[in-house]
This record gives C-alpha cells, sequence and structure tokens, in this order.
C-alpha cells in the first residue's frame, strides 16, 4: 500500500522535472491564463530545498525570439504571518510544518523512505495551492505580458554552487484554454451505514491532481467537503480511480458530488450527483456522560446519550453494576427504565463501583455501554480518639501518651498536638501521622513549664480529620534548685557581726538560711 501510494504521488509532479544533474532536479512549470503567466518552481530532494530556503531565486524572462530581457524579481519566502494565510488544508498544514524544521534545521530523518515520504508530504501541499507556493517562494505570477509572443524562462539559485546548481531554463508558451471535463458519475455501495463512494475519473483524471468530494443529506440544501484531505487518484487502477469511505445516518437520502483542482489550485465543473438511502440501521450503545454525587446523602447519579435517530427504536434500558472493572455485573434497576428515562439515581451506592447502562432497541436487539468507573467523595471524618492517658517518668522526663484506638476502614492514623496552656497555640507534636495509638514525647531538661496539654486527632486518607479529643494535662515536677543568693559584705565590732546579702533571683524562693562555721571546721551549723 505504500509503495503504491508513493507511486501515485510521485507521478502528479515527475512529469514537471526538469533535470539539471545527476544529484539535483528542479521543477518548473509555467502557464498562461486569461490574465498572467504563473510560474512555479522546486528541488526534489530535502537537502537541496532546504538550502533554497536559504538563498534568493532569481528569476527572468526573455522573449524567446530576441532573447529580450522584458520581466526580472527575486523571490523568497514570506513571513509566517503571510503564509498563514494561505493554509486552507491539512495537506498545507503538513507542507507548513516540513517548511518551518526545515528552514530550523530540525527535519531529522533516519531512512531514505522516511525522506521520500516527508518529500511527498511536502509537496503534495503544493499542488493545489499556488497562493501557498508563492508565499514560500516558489512561485511567481506575472501580469501584462503580450501572450502572442513565446517567451523563455530562466530560474537561479544565487549564491549557489554553480557545480550543483545551475540554471534552469524553460520556454511557455499560450495556449487556448482547455474546457476540463467534469469528472465521471459516482458509484455508491453501502453496508451497516458504511458508504463506499468511487469515482471511475476515465479520461478526466488527466485535467486534475486532486479532487474534493461534498455530501449533503435530506432536507439540507448546501454540500459540504468530507475529505480532511485532498483525494488521490489511483493509477494502479485500469480507468484511474478515487474512493473515500463516509459514514451517514440512518435516516434521509444522502447525496454526493465530486470536483476536481488542477495543478494550480483551479476548480473544474461538479460530478452529476449519486444518491443512496441509508442500507442499515446500526444500533449503538449508550454512552454514558455524566456519574456524580447527588444533594442527597451517598447517592450517586448516572446520565447517558442516545443518537436523537434513534430515539423511537428504543424500548428501554437497565443498569449494571460492580464492585470491580470485569467484575460480575448486577442489575440496578427491578423495572425496566423508560426509553425516554436518561438518567439513574443509585441511592445506595458503593465507595467504589463500575456501571454499565444497557439499551434495549426494537426487536429484542440489545447494546451495552463500557463499564465506567465511579467513587463516592468522602467528606466524613472518623471518630475522635478517646481516653486519652498521659504519664511520665520524672527519671527520664518521657511523657507516654495513649488512647483507644479508633475503628475505622479508611482510617490512616493520628495526629498529636501540644501546647502550655488551655488557650495557647497547638502545635503539632509530629509532622506525620501515627498509626499506633500511642506516642512518646521527651521533655528537654530547660523545659521551664510547669504543666503540657495534649490532644489526639484521628484522621482518614481522605484528608478528613476528627475534633480533637479531650485533653490531658502533664504536671512537670520542679527539681531544678534555685539561684544561690549573693553575699555582699559584713560589718563588725567586739560584740556583733551584721551580714549583708542578695536574695536569690529565682521565683517561689520561700526562705534563705545561714550558716557558719570555725576555721579548720569541716561541718556548717545554722545560725
Amino acid at each position: 500500500m505504500k509503495n503504491s501510494l508513493l507511486k501515485i504521488l510521485f507521478a502528479v509532479y515527475s512529469f514537471y522535472a526538469f533535470q539539471i544533474n545527476a544529484q539535483d532536479s528542479v521543477f518548473v512549470h509555467a502557464q498562461f491564463d486569461q490574465e498572467s503567466l504563473k510560474i512555479r518552481w522546486s528541488f526534489s530532494g530535502l537537502e537541496a530545498m532546504q538550502m533554497a530556503f536559504d538563498r534568493t531565486w532569481q528569476l527572468k524572462i526573455y522573449e524567446d525570439e530576441e532573447s529580450m530581457l522584458v520581466h526580472e524579481i527575486n523571490v523568497r519566502p514570506k513571513e509566517n504571518a503571510e503564509i498563514l494565510r494561505f493554509i486552507t488544508s491539512a495537506s498545507d498544514s503538513v507542507t507548513y510544518e516540513i517548511y518551518n524544521d526545515l528552514i530550523g534545521g530540525n527535519l531529522l530523518l533516519e531512512s531514505p523512505d522516511q525522506e521520500a515520504w516527508f518529500e511527498l508530504g511536502f509537496y503534495f501541499g503544493l499542488f493545489d495551492n499556488f497562493e501557498l507556493s508563492k508565499a514560500l517562494g516558489l512561485g511567481h505570477e506575472i501580469n501584462g505580458l503580450d501572450k502572442t509572443r513565446p517567451y523563455r524562462i530562466e530560474i537561479n539559485l544565487q549564491d549557489a554552487n554553480p557545480a550543483r546548481f545551475r540554471v534552469a531554463k524553460k520556454k511557455v508558451i499560450y495556449q487556448d484554454p482547455v474546457i476540463r471535463p467534469k469528472p465521471d458519475l459516482l458509484s455508491l455501495e453501502c453496508n451497516d451505514n458504511v458508504v463506499t463512494v468511487t469515482g471511475l475519473l476515465n479520461e478526466s483524471a488527466q485535467y486534475y491532481s486532486s479532487f474534493d468530494l461534498e455530501r449533503t443529506v435530506q432536507g439540507i440544501d448546501s454540500f459540504k467537503q468530507i475529505n480532511r484531505r485532498p483525494l488521490i487518484v489511483n493509477y494502479a487502477y485500469e480507468g484511474s480511480l478515487i474512493s473515500q469511505r463516509d459514514t451517514i445516518s440512518g435516516e434521509g437520502t444522502t447525496r454526493y458530488r465530486l470536483i476536481g483542482k488542477d495543478f494550480w489550485g483551479d476548480y473544474g465543473p461538479y460530478s452529476d450527483i449519486a444518491s443512496i438511502d441509508p442500507c442499515h440501521i446500526t444500533y449503538v450503545p449508550p454512552y454514558p456522560v455524566l456519574i456524580k454525587e447527588t444533594e442527597e446523602p451517598e447517592s450517586m447519579v448516572i446520565s447517558w446519550l442516545i443518537p436523537d435517530s434513534l430515539h423511537n427504536l428504543l424500548a428501554g434500558f437497565n443498569i449494571y453494576r460492580s464492585s470491580e472493572k470485569f467484575g460480575r455485573q448486577e442489575k440496578q434497576n427491578s423495572v425496566i427504565l423508560p426509553a425516554t428515562q436518561f438518567t439513574f439515581i443509585d441511592r445506595n451506592p458503593l465507595s467504589v463501583a463500575y456501571y454499565q447502562v444497557e439499551a434495549i432497541y426494537e426487536k429484542n436487539k440489545v447494546k451495552r455501554s463500557l463499564s465506567v468507573h465511579a467513587a463516592l467523595l468522602d467528606t466524613k471524618a472518623p471518630a475522635k480518639p478517646a481516653n486519652l492517658q498521659a504519664h511520665l517518668d520524672t527519671n527520664s522526663r518521657v511523657v507516654t501518651l495513649k488512647w483507644d484506638e479508633v475503628k475505622d476502614n479508611d482510617l490512616k492514623g493520628y495526629r498529636v498536638f501540644f501546647a502550655h496552656g488551655p488557650e495557647s497555640a497547638r502545635l503539632l507534636l509530629n509532622n506525620l501521622e501515627t498509626t499506633n495509638p500511642f506516642i512518646h514525647d521527651t521533655l528537654s531538661k530547660n523545659h521551664l513549664h510547669q504543666k503540657i496539654y495534649y490532644w489526639v486527632t484521628s484522621r482518614d486518607f481522605s484528608q478528613n480529620e476528627s475534633f480533637y479529643s479531650d485533653s490531658v494535662i502533664v504536671t512537670i515536677p520542679d527539681i531544678i534548685p534555685p539561684a544561690a543568693p549573693h553575699l555582699t559584705h559584713i560589718v563588725s565590732d567586739e560584740h556583733y557581726l551584721d551580714v549583708y546579702y542578695d536574695r536569690s533571683a529565682s521565683t517561689g524562693v520561700i526562705m534563705h538560711l545561714l550558716q557558719k562555721r570555725r576555721r579548720g571546721d569541716l561541718d556548717w551549723t545554722s545560725i
């Protein structure tokens, strides 16, 4: 298939190749119409094309008999904004993307076959769009020439290696316009409402480089193009063939017509119109479009769509549910739902479920949708921990907290908070949840507070958190001695002593004790 398409596409433009040398070829074609002389050209080979975009094409036109220069111009690609004005089809877009890769040096080719496909993709977008060719610097149009005289066209790539890129020359004379025939009558075949449109073009194929297929349905006057890319003639078949597949609706007559476009983007006349009626009714499964919780607590609503053309063929619907994607589906409705009902509320949903909607058509035709996943949004917090207790080991200064375990299938863990007063800011003891219903907290020896308040919360995997538990208070015994007083001076005479000192700076000191001893004694006695 790939090789056939390569041959087909190559046949479209190889007729116009003008050989320069064994390495590079330039495609040159010229044609007079009623008002102007149109010229287009390009290199074969993306490497040469990339080099050409970095340089300027010099175009000269001579009156052939006298070799008198009558027109000269330098041609380069336009700015991107100007080029984009002439992008009108998917093929044009491919050409523009490859052009940008070429000038940016981003076109990476891994094999000769890949290069051939990129080359064909690039040129194909130029065949039907002469305005795009001009915008890319690969075409030119001249008005005002005397059509009775022959002309010689010379195209040269400036500042290029003359041994590789020699001047291309071509002669052109005016010819009366050819009356292009309309494409032959289309052949239509229908199977399950899929229509195969075939155009047996015969002699009309030689006048066009591509074709567009248009369609309209009963009740609509205007035709609309249905092919995303121009249709190319398949010359591998005798009689020259184009083919396109199209899906039609189950109601009304569908009409088709074909139109050809030549090398310059000009259209010929339309073919005769061919018509076809629906050949089969395609029963389609429902398409679930919405599964969400309702305003009712713990309820799930399922909505689905069916094409309008099939509504009059419906008998009703069934809803199926499973706890696993590929698990056994169980019907949720006790009686068949009406054909006019396109929603269903599951008032006893699973936390995670997979739903299917089954459409029942006339003649017992049944179509079931694919499984669609649904999950209840968890906004319910677990219960708060109860029976919080605390024990302080005064020697190690370790507080052990424990509480009753919270029973919840979605429980992630517990968070412990502490503060130095019942109204003080509550701080997290640890950043991560603890999964055990107990925890240890080691107090610093420099801890100056005499009381610590603790609380515990529980948290689930949906980040729902319970209220604080009742607090527990840990009282820290005072085991730090007060600061020593400072003896300042002593005043004495032969009967008494006056001792002067500064009191201890610590709070909570209830008395100061003054002691003495004689020189040489070891023991102190209180005064």
